[in-house]
């Protein structure tokens, strides 16, 4: 089931995945045998600041975009599995203005 989350450039937000066992019962923590990691398709829109448990953290906003946040199980065996986020980071409120200006030009 695809995930995604819509956010400012201006906040961040707590994420993680879960490892389920073959009868859909959920890990209370990462087995020692397995592989986490995660990864952005453009970490200067959004990107995944891991916590200690390996399986959580924080997603980031930076500039206005969209990127995809990846997250990587590799089990001792070798077999992989992923699943994603989808970020789409907006303007935060309104801050200032400013004028811009180009060359006088002679008439």
């Amino acid at each position: 089931m695809p995930s995604s989350v819509s956010m400012t450039d201006q906040q961040h937000v707590a994420a993680g995945i879960t490892i389920l066992d073959k009868d859909g019962q959920p890990f209370a923590e990462k087995p020692a045998d397995v592989s986490v990691s995660f990864s952005s398709s453009d970490p200067l829109v959004a990107d995944f600041i891991v916590d200690a448990s390996g399986l959580n953290g924080d997603v980031t906003s930076g500039k206005v975009g969209s990127a995809i946040i990846s997250a990587f199980v590799t089990l001792a065996d070798g077999t992989s599995l992923s699943d994603t986020l989808a970020v789409a980071v907006q303007n935060s409120a309104f801050g200032a203005i400013s004028f811009t200006v180009g060359s006088p030009i002679d008439e």
